[in-house]
């Protein structure tokens, strides 16, 4: 099992030409970095002079409702009591939710994705379709984060979406490229479809994983971040993210009431 370093200093850079500082590439992004930035999307929003943007963004409840965190099975389920119940959570899937739900809200406020500068930028080669595919939807990926150049074949990406590592980067600039180039012949895929699906794919690259062991104060932010949601049900790929088993159900399992 690993455990992830949560006090590891974060640097980033909000893309619209304020440096806060540079991330160094090829190092993967711990849990509190991605915390971290998640609460550093409206500070960076609002030090963006060009736009008037609302003074916070608050979540859909005014309060987060009672809850006790009792522990972790396996290192991957969060087991909350909860409303009556007791709620299973996928810590995995619940951190994807949380911030695909925050990566939404600041595009929206917005109209893109923070991003982080890179040191060096990140030399992709790409295929003769994937070219096409950057040079016509250019603006959409500047919108989730990505700012990059081309040179025949190569594509050099200087900036990447700030809850993302750089050693991730790469591959999914050409994910999406591809789901980019499959979607442009289907007349059902819309703009906002791709761009919610780039978000999903954002969101699960930064989440943290199921199956390693994280510093309790992590665990305590997911949950009461995710409990804040007007809806629990899924991920962002449709996935379930928590599972309630009520005390009713508990009871009868041993037979405590008929």
């Amino acid at each position: 099992k690993r455990t992830a370093d949560f006090n590891k200093p974060l640097s980033f850079s909000s893309g619209k030409g304020k440096d806060i500082a540079y991330q160094e590439p090829s190092r993967t992004l711990t849990p509190k970095e991605s915390i971290d930035i998640l609460e550093r999307y409206g500070k960076v929003n609002r030090e963006v002079p060009s736009k008037k943007i609302e003074p916070e963004i608050v979540l859909p409840r005014e309060e987060t409702p009672e809850y006790k965190i009792i522990g972790e099975a396996f290192d991957c389920y969060v087991l909350v009591e909860f409303d009556g119940g007791l709620l299973v959570i996928d810590k995995h899937a619940a951190h994807e939710r949380v911030i695909f739900e925050d990566l939404k809200r600041i595009r929206e406020a917005d109209g893109r994705v923070a991003t982080q500068a890179l040191m060096l930028p990140i030399s992709v080669s790409l295929s003769a379709d994937e070219v096409s595919a950057a040079e016509q939807y250019s603006e959409e990926l500047y919108s989730v984060g990505f700012e990059f150049s081309l040179n025949g074949r190569l594509a050099d990406i200087v900036g990447i979406p700030d809850a993302i590592s750089a050693d991730g980067a790469e591959a999914l600039f050409v994910q999406m490229l591809d789901e980019i180039i499959d979607g442009r012949g289907n007349p059902k895929v819309t703009e906002e479809i791709r761009r919610e699906k780039t978000l999903y794919q954002i969101a699960c690259k930064a989440a943290i994983k199921g199956g390693r062991v994280y510093d309790r104060a992590i665990i305590e932010w997911l949950v009461k971040k995710l409990l804040s949601l007007p809806d629990i049900t899924v991920c962002p790929h449709g996935r379930p993210v928590a599972y309630k088993l009520t005390k009713n159900e508990l009871d009868k399992q041993f037979e405590r009431i008929k």
